[in-house]
């Protein structure tokens, strides 16, 4: 039985990287290269925009693999046949010890759970189902079956994840602009952003949220008409275990991101023995 006392910082890494679209997740999740020179990464794609890596020069692509898995079927399966497949394969090796993967990255959670309300509603909404008749004109409208499709399968894709003995296991997932009414007792009051929000449903987001111990937001600004991006670690959504990170935005613009959370990872352990060292 294994002793708390015992526990290191992050000797695995299990991350999920918000932001709005173009807010640079997929880049940052894939800078974190295994330090092994014989493994590489592995990228559930979801987006379909793994070209966006193209421009970070610092990426070394001939080490990522990836599958683009649609939201709806392509002839070799629907959307969560494929991610089970692809799952009992890397489990198989990885009990082998025969995996060349050991960052494993699902990108992005927000078009997963979209695609597995496609991937129902075909079934649900079969002639002489529970949902046949759930249509606005010709286009079917998602049902009680169809959520709970979708909960129950994002959990799953989370569990599998989660399970994965890679050193790296990163998700991505979009953040949207939260709106409510500017007069909350005038029914025609404007609708006004109050905040940002998870790009998932509520209780989807309640019930992965708590298996992440890093969630760190991304953003992407234009400064004095230069593009900039930007991280940060502490704040009403984004949080972290890793020790010596701080509140506050971090610009990252031309940066590998690995090296720079392993830097101010650093920085932060050389100020703690310095001011130890003086007795502060």
């Amino acid at each position: 039985m294994p002793s708390a006392i015992e526990l290191t910082q992050q000797k695995r890494y299990r991350a999920l990287y918000i932001g709005h679209k173009h807010s640079g997740k997929t880049v940052a999740a894939c800078s974190h290269i295994p330090a092994d020179a014989g493994k590489k990464i592995y990228i559930f794609d979801g987006d379909g925009r793994i070209g966006g890596i193209l421009g970070a020069k610092w990426i070394d692509r001939s080490r990522i693999d990836y599958d683009y898995y649609p939201p709806v079927g392509d002839g070799n399966g629907n959307l969560m046949q494929r991610i089970n497949d692809k799952c009992n394969i890397l489990f198989q090796e990885f009990k082998n010890k025969s995996c060349i993967y050991d960052t494993i990255i699902a990108d992005s959670l927000t078009s997963f759970a979209k695609g597995l309300i496609e991937t129902s509603m075909p079934y649900t909404h079969a002639p002489g189902a529970k949902h046949a008749s759930n249509k606005i004109a010709a286009t079917n409208i998602p049902g009680t079956d169809d959520y709970m499709y979708e909960s129950v399968n994002t959990n799953h894709i989370i569990a599998a994840l989660r399970s994965m003995p890679a050193q790296n296991v990163i998700v991505t997932g979009h953040i949207i602009d939260k709106y409510a009414k500017a007069d909350t007792k005038n029914p025609y009051s404007d609708m006004i952003v109050v905040g940002e929000k998870i790009h998932l449903r509520d209780k989807i987001w309640e019930d992965i949220g708590v298996y992440f111990d890093n969630i760190f937001r991304f953003q992407r600004r234009l400064v004095n008409g230069e593009e900039r991006f930007f991280v940060t670690f502490i704040d009403n959504i984004a949080c972290t275990s890793l020790p010596g990170l701080k509140p506050g935005e971090f610009d990252i613009t031309g940066q590998n991101f690995q090296e720079f959370l392993r830097n101010q990872i650093l920085s932060a352990s050389s100020e703690k023995s310095t001011g130890a060292a003086r007795g502060e």
